[in-house]
């Protein structure tokens, strides 16, 4: 079962962050620049929060107005959840799906190792099984097995 550390290896351990007193409009610049859907919030190593498309579009909706002068300290979402290396892509999935996140930090301790999205998780899933129908393929026709 692959985990979060084979991800991290596949895709790498940059992630984007932004101090909780930047603006919405600067932390929707740092996703467009980047071609991200979210960065996470943190200050002096310490992780606060994470800013998302949706947090922007949520604060809108209720604003009736782009947010861009608000910090995103308040309208980041706090209650993070984040995955150690070692958690599997089938846990992962559930706590996005239950939490609905798309987003979710890898952590060791309190040090930030990478993100993951859905992108990544759902693509692995993908893969694995690819992996697993080739194999059952080969092995139904009589050849050798090699993952």
């Amino acid at each position: 079962m692959t985990d979060m550390r084979r991800i991290l290896e596949r895709k790498g351990h940059q992630f984007y962050s932004v101090p909780a007193q930047a603006t919405v409009g600067d932390a929707v610049r740092e996703l467009a620049t980047h071609h991200i859907g979210a960065v996470l919030v943190m200050d002096e190593g310490k992780l606060h929060g994470v800013f998302s498309e949706r947090d922007a579009v949520r604060v809108a909706a209720q604003l009736g107005r782009f947010p861009a002068d608000l910090t995103v300290g308040e309208v980041m979402t706090r209650d993070v959840c984040w995955v150690t290396p070692d958690t599997t892509v089938d846990e992962c999935m559930a706590l996005m799906t239950k939490r609905r996140f798309r987003h979710v930090p890898v952590m060791v301790d309190t040090k930030v190792v990478g993100i993951v999205s859905i992108g990544d998780i759902v693509l692995e899933a993908l893969t694995q099984r690819e992996t697993t129908i080739r194999g059952l393929e080969t092995y139904i026709v009589g050849g050798d097995y090699l993952p």
